[in-house]
């Protein structure tokens, strides 16, 4: 990602990525509604920092009384926001195309790969762990970074990198930061 970025969720609106259409719809609309809470314009200014740093456009769609009824649960509606982004920035990162949702033992959230095999199993390649953040300052988001790295652990013995993305929606960035397989940040 050398070049300044511009992040649409159309493809994720779309199942491009493995995700069923409705549940990439609802990612991009928490994450719409997360900015609309702040008053963002469309695009925003949106700024991926941690193991790289760079910023760029995030384009999202309007947000309307209906989205205030369905997400009226903020919490939720910032992790399901925060995973939606996560996908776009660790799909253009890593270069993997697919992501398959975790069950919760492993200590991530999703699994990346190039595609299902020919079982219909996606060929995993690295793992993907999630937070949001609706409002925090630095401090809550190297916090929250150190407590998800450590959560990826159980899933170590996978032998596969792990990704952790820490959304912030308030001023609109993303931490994004590969684990090694030893589990110090790289």
């Amino acid at each position: 990602m050398a070049e300044d970025f511009t992040f649409t969720f159309e493809a994720l609106k779309a199942g491009d990525f493995g995700l069923t259409q409705a549940c990439g719809s609802v990612l991009a609309e928490a994450a719409a509604f997360c900015l609309y809470q702040h008053k963002h314009p469309t695009p925003v200014v949106f700024t991926v920092n941690g193991d790289m740093s760079q910023s760029g456009f995030l384009v999202w769609d309007a947000v309307t009384q209906q989205h205030g009824a369905t997400y009226a649960d903020l919490p939720e509606a910032t992790e399901l926001g925060a995973c939606g982004i996560a996908i776009l920035i660790a799909t253009r990162i890593t270069g993997v195309q697919f992501v398959q949702r975790s069950v919760r033992a492993p200590g991530v959230d999703y699994w990346l790969g190039d595609g299902p095999d020919d079982h219909g199993l996606l060929q995993r390649k690295a793992r993907l762990e999630v937070s949001g953040i609706l409002e925090g300052r630095e401090a809550e988001i190297r916090r929250r970074l150190k407590q998800k790295l450590a959560q990826t652990g159980p899933s170590n013995s996978t032998s596969l990198p792990a990704y952790v993305a820490i959304v912030e929606f308030s001023a609109p960035q993303t931490r994004f930061v590969k684990k090694d397989l030893l589990g110090a940040k790289q």
